[in-house]
């Protein structure tokens, strides 16, 4: 059986519009990130869809909340949100100007901002999710970052 795993990001979310580093901050989405999560929940009403496993953050949350409503597909998708689907946590970076926090970023996979995560810590709790909801019936993955 062939499954497709479709990622979506979040609408633009107000710490977006403020430039903050914002990976674990509940940050509500702005009225055009609200406007983005309905054209793209609308563009979507008719792919099938059986599972939708959200970020519990308010943003991923309903923005995917959005797509549920929209969608056509019957029976419904199961809808589920977790914590393991959050964004990169950016520790003492969270909330901070990305031009005051960016000196600290450095390239690579390891790098994690002070009391946060790196890129492999964030790839790590994807892949506990992918391997832990067995509604997904992966038989073979890849879990690529780019």
């Amino acid at each position: 059986m062939r499954v497709i795993l479709t990622l979506v990001r979040h609408g633009e979310s107000t710490d977006n519009l403020k430039s903050l580093w914002a990976g674990w901050r509940d940050a509500n989405l702005s009225n055009h990130g609200m406007n983005q999560a309905q054209r793209l929940a609308k563009s979507l009403e008719s792919y099938p869809i059986k599972a939708i496993i959200a970020s519990d953050l308010t943003r991923a949350r309903w923005t995917a909340e959005q797509i549920r409503d929209h969608n056509k597909t019957i029976p419904a998708a199961s809808f589920t949100t977790s914590d393991l689907l959050r964004e990169q946590n950016f520790g003492k970076g969270e909330g901070q100007p990305w031009q005051q926090a960016q000196w600290q970023r450095k390239s690579g996979r390891d790098f994690k901002f002070e009391d946060g995560e790196s890129l492999h810590d964030v790839a790590a709790r994807a892949e506990n999710v992918i391997v832990s909801y067995p509604k997904l019936n992966f038989e073979e993955y890849q879990l690529t970052q780019g």
